[in-house]
This record gives structure tokens, sequence and C-alpha cells, in this order.
């Protein structure tokens, strides 16, 4: 009843499910695959997830033109999970509501993870980590979301950098048009 859902892995395999498609970095994005008579009817958009996780691994002191610290950082595997849950609507009453909660895992391929929505509002929430947002799919308009995240700061103590290792700043970077009202 509401279409298929492909996901093409690495190995260039297809996984048949109900719902919406996912794909990852190296396989062809969603839109081409060849819609079913359902998914031509669907108002939906491809939404891309990417994440980038950075540690702070060490602080240098630049003292011109003040006193700053500049964080050394390196990169670490993504592993991020998303949860995506429809914001209950009018289609809800009418049971004619296509959209399906689902989750999103970013770990195990570079570069980013894209799945097609369904056109309507939808919470996403940054598992184990608190963050969440509200999210606005309008037909045919793709987006994509950055998650964000570093391990470590660097601060100033008189004159010298100390490094923090137990703070952790985590940011969702959704386009302005796409932001739901919470």
């Amino acid at each position: 009843k509401f279409g298929r859902q492909g996901v093409r892995g690495l190995n260039g395999s297809i996984l048949v499910a109900a719902g919406v498609a996912v794909c990852g970095a190296g396989a062809h994005p969603a839109s081409s695959f060849p819609p079913t008579s359902v998914e031509q009817q669907t108002a939906s958009a491809l939404v891309s997830f990417t994440e980038r996780r950075l540690v702070v691994t060490g602080c240098t002191l630049h003292s011109k033109p003040k006193k700053r610290c500049e964080p050394s950082t390196r990169p670490l595997a993504a592993r991020a999970v998303v949860a995506l849950t429809p914001v209950r609507d009018d289609r809800v009453l009418t049971k004619s509501d296509p959209r399906k909660p689902m989750r999103v895992s970013l770990g195990g391929t570079p570069g980013p993870t894209s799945v097609r929505l369904v056109e309507g509002v939808w919470n996403l929430d940054w598992r184990d980590t608190g963050v969440s947002s509200k999210i606005r799919v309008d037909d045919g308009d793709d987006f994509s979301i950055g998650l964000d995240s570093t391990t470590g700061s660097c601060t100033l103590d008189d004159d010298h950098c100390r490094l923090v290792t137990d703070s952790i700043v985590r940011t969702l970077d959704v386009p302005n048009g796409h932001r739901a009202a919470r």
C-alpha cells in the first residue's frame, strides 16, 4: 500500500521494505530508483544526513592580535543514529498517512546517507545525545542536515592553554526553510 523502499549498500545489493528509500555513499540516490505507482502519487523529498565528529587533541596559544587558544583536532568515524518520527496531522484522522517512524544509522559508510521522506513535519532525534529538532519536508525540495560534534575544548588560563577533555558540543544544522515550529 505504501510503496517500496530500496536500500542499496556499497556492494550494490538492494534490500526491500515498506516506506522510504535509503541509500549510503557510493550508492545511487534514492530518486534514481524507478518509482512505483504509489510513490509517484506520494509527495516526498530526499533528505541527506552527514555527521562530522572531531576530538580536540591539543591546544596552541596564539598571542596576536589578542591571546587565544587554537584547538588541534582529528576526525572520528561517524556513528550517529537518527530517529525520525512523523508529527501527527490530519492524515492520521483519515488513516491515510504513509509516513512511518524510521531510524537512520550514519556509521559504516563515508559521506552522506540519504532517505526519501514523505512530505510533512517530522521529529528528528539524534539518539543518545539529547539533541532534537522538528523538520519540514516539502515535495521535491531535497535538502541536507549536518550533525556536528566536537569532544574536548581549549580554555585560556592566564598565559597558557588548557585542554578540557570532558566537554562535548553537538549541533544540528537544519536549513532555515526546513525548520518546523517546536
